[in-house]
């Protein structure tokens, strides 16, 4: 093969393939599934990593009590590390979050409005202005379907090295104001990709023709 064919087969290779080493490990809980409200009675969840995503999926079952309780109702942390060889050293990403997923309190309570949120960011880039991306979540009664709910962060500049990891968090609330108590049910996938700009692959790509061209002469 030639230098030009092989040129473009790195430009036109699809960002999986040019951001196979951006991770160095697996996505591992580091911390929860907790809540507030009760005990956690069953908990099946799962994680699955892709070269640029990782996802979350599975339910967890929560035992409330009798009468009145407020607090989180379910919390927990996602973290997967960044390989600190990733090339290219200097890059533009994004981050997306997605979720599909159901909250269905137990019959016959009552319940009180509650709020929380699901978010991925990097460690060394964090909030909003930066790598969040969030999805905030909103319980009816107690409450909620989510149906393919997606969150993309700004666009930010990320350079390699150090200790760095991608973070996904799941942290909501729920508020019992009366009821026989019962099983609580929190469902979901959530998904945390890291997305490159379109942009840096033809950056890179001009580099490389660069210093091809400055090889031959």
């Amino acid at each position: 093969m030639t230098v030009k064919p092989i040129l473009f087969a790195a430009l036109l290779a699809p960002p999986a393939l040019c951001h196979a080493a951006l991770f160095s490990g697996l996505a591992t809980m580091t911390s929860g599934p907790t809540t507030q409200l009760g005990t956690i009675v069953n908990s099946a969840i799962t994680i699955t990593n892709t070269p640029t995503a990782f996802t979350v999926a599975g339910f967890v079952d929560i035992q409330v009590p009798a009468g009145a309780v407020s607090g989180t109702l379910l919390q927990f942390t996602v973290d997967r590390p960044l390989n600190a060889a990733y090339f290219p050293p200097v890059s533009t990403l994004s981050t997306t979050t997605t979720l599909t997923g159901f909250s269905a309190p137990p019959a016959g309570s009552t319940f009180g409005p509650t709020s929380g949120t699901t978010n991925t960011e990097f460690n060394l880039y964090p909030g909003v202005l930066f790598s969040k991306s969030n999805i905030p979540l909103l319980l009816t009664n107690g409450a909620a379907v989510w149906l393919s709910l997606s969150n993309t962060s700004p666009l930010f500049v990320y350079t390699t090295g150090g200790t760095q990891y991608v973070r996904q968090t799941f942290d909501l609330d729920g508020v019992i104001l009366t009821g026989p108590g019962g099983i609580w049910t929190v469902d979901f996938p959530i998904t945390s990709e890291v997305v490159p700009e379109p942009m840096s692959f033809l950056a890179l790509g001009m580099g490389v023709l660069a210093l091809v061209r400055r090889k031959k002469r």
